[in-house]
């Protein structure tokens, strides 16, 4: 027979062995929560940046479906409506009125085609002059073929401008 100190050491020996495992499992189970939370945060990382992904493709196919409708291809007339809406935009920053725009026949000379405007507007002379420098440093190369400043009413600060203007579109 076992006598009592024999049972009182296998009951201790007993108590510390499942002590110790349950220490093990403990740190154990902490690490893979710890670890399951990371996997949480970088599941929903990498949600965010496949949704970054999928919004760049989709804006990068946005942007090849619009650069073949008005590409470096275009014609005359797709150059010339976009120049115009440009101008237009930028008459409404410098608070320049656009009264008349009026586009004319395109000409043809070695290898380079002319898409002329007319453009009649009225504002202080500073914004005219900020107005015809937005046209003159835009990306589409442009020449000036005909301006004339007058005043229509005296004593007024408006000045009024008559301008034709020529969109060079090289072949």
């Amino acid at each position: 027979m076992i006598d009592l100190k024999h049972k009182s050491l296998i009951v201790l020996m007993t108590v510390i062995i499942a002590l110790a495992w349950l220490t093990s499992v403990r740190s154990l189970l902490n690490r893979n929560i710890e670890e399951a939370g990371e996997i949480s945060l970088r599941r929903k990382q990498l949600g965010y940046q496949k949704g970054i992904l999928l919004k760049e493709k989709e804006f990068m196919n946005r942007y090849d479906e619009i650069k073949s409708e008005i590409g470096a291809n275009s014609g005359p007339d797709e150059k010339l409506s976009l120049f115009i809406s440009q101008a237009e935009k930028w008459a409404a920053e410098e608070k320049v009125l656009l009264h008349d725009v009026r586009p004319l026949p395109a000409a043809k000379k070695e290898g380079v085609t002319y898409v002329k405007v007319t453009l009649e507007m009225e504002g202080e002379m500073n914004a005219l002059g900020r107005f015809m420098h937005k046209i003159l440093s835009s990306r589409e190369p442009v020449q000036i073929d005909r301006f004339n400043f007058y005043q229509k009413i005296r004593m007024r600060p408006q000045v009024n401008l008559d301008m034709e203007i020529s969109l060079l579109l090289v072949e």
